[in-house]
């Protein structure tokens, strides 16, 4: 009886270890092969880069503020407002050595109340994204400065704050013809 029990608790051990290295496999293609790729149902490969979501944006609207530092901790810029920040990608790094870590968008700057606000977190993973005319093509993060147009797509849970808080998924930059 004992060794059955045993036989019987030595193929669940073996089962579940077999599920959890099929987890971390799985967990591990997930970060590794973009999430964009027709594998996880995202668009064509090949046109990933500079496609943008099929679904409305978010928000649309100026940027009003840059903010550098760390994730707990931001501040604005107190540098030239002018001055791109010097990056490849999302995360780039301010002129002081600072991360580029959120924008302020807002709806309509001039609007006193009653206008949307979003204070849009950037990560590595956001996308940035220029349209000039009808042509898209990819962005950094030292394109992100004040007074730019820009569509916003928010990735994750939204905090109901006002200005609402949310992480980027895709930064739109809309450039002048």
């Amino acid at each position: 009886m004992l060794a059955q029990h045993a036989r019987r608790d030595h193929r669940l051990g073996l089962l579940v270890a077999a599920g959890l290295t099929l987890l971390a496999v799985a967990g591990a293609m997930y970060w590794i092969i973009p999430g964009s790729t027709s594998l996880f149902g995202g668009n064509d490969p090949a046109n990933a880069g500079t496609s943008v979501p099929s679904a409305a944006p978010d928000i649309t609207g100026e940027i009003t503020d840059v903010y550098y530092g760390t994730a707990p901790a931001r501040q604005p810029d107190a540098g030239d407002p002018d001055k791109p920040v010097s990056s490849g990608h999302a995360s780039g790094q301010a002129p002081g050595g600072n991360a580029l870590v959120a924008l302020l968008i807002e709806e309509d700057p001039a609007a006193q109340s009653g206008s949307a606000k979003a204070q849009v977190n950037i990560h590595v993973q956001t996308r940035i994204l220029k349209q000039q005319g009808g042509a898209i093509t990819a962005g950094s993060a030292k394109d992100l400065r004040q007074g730019r147009r820009v569509r916003a797509w928010f990735d994750g849970p939204v905090a109901e704050s006002y200005p609402v808080q949310a992480t980027g998924s895709v930064i739109l930059i809309l450039l002048p013809k």
